[in-house]
């Protein structure tokens, strides 16, 4: 997954009614996938550092977004965060 070049790397991972968009942004340019998803309900939008969301994603498919959580889910495991609003400047 390509990110930024800081040492704060993040991608954005937009789920919608349908499907899940992935976008990093970086100073050598920008990376963004689309794929079909089974959610159907209001857009949710969070930040990830990009190695670990590679990880996640090697161990499984399965993400549940709830209000303010998102759940990853194996048959082994379930591992939750917590997803924060970012502050915008007014």
């Amino acid at each position: 997954i390509f990110a930024g070049d800081s040492g704060t790397e993040r991608v954005t991972v937009s789920v919608l009614s349908g499907k899940m968009e992935v976008r990093a942004e970086g100073v050598n340019g920008w990376f963004k996938e689309v794929d079909e998803v089974d959610y159907e309900g209001e857009t949710v939008v969070f930040r990830i550092n990009p190695h670990y969301l590679a990880d996640i994603c090697e161990k499984t498919n399965y993400l549940e977004v709830t209000d303010g959580m998102a759940g990853f889910r194996s048959e082994e495991w379930i591992h939750i965060v917590a997803l924060m609003s970012e502050k915008k400047e007014v």
